[in-house]
């Protein structure tokens, strides 16, 4: 069984993310191959980046940031729900991938916006 981690990316007030990211996880779960969980940035509430050392170590001195490792680790794919700011992707999101290195190699990823 192949572990899919979605995604929602958006954390403002009245955001959709996380409607979108169940429904996605709903559609999922029909296929007996996946063991899916959401995983909402805005519950998750990650400070910016405050790790001392670079991600590629793996030398986390935050909790938080241990927490958010394990989770990630054990992925084997990605769905990231995202809305678009700017023409960008949101800030959150890029903060969350940046608190990682290895953990986010070698996997599938798809995005949903």
């Amino acid at each position: 069984m192949y572990n899919l981690k979605i995604i929602s990316s958006t954390v403002r007030p009245g955001r959709k993310g996380p409607l979108i990211a169940r429904w996605i996880a709903d559609l999922a779960r029909q296929n007996d191959n996946f063991s899916v969980e959401v995983l909402d940035l805005g519950e998750i509430n990650l400070p910016m980046m405050n790790e001392r050392n670079h991600p590629s170590l793996k030398k986390y001195e935050h909790e938080h940031t241990k927490l958010w490792s394990a989770k990630i680790d054990e992925a084997d794919a990605f769905i990231f729900v995202t809305a678009e700011y700017d023409y960008n992707y949101p800030a959150p999101l890029r903060n969350a991938l940046e608190y990682l290195f290895h953990e986010w190699g070698y996997k599938a990823a798809a995005m949903v916006s």
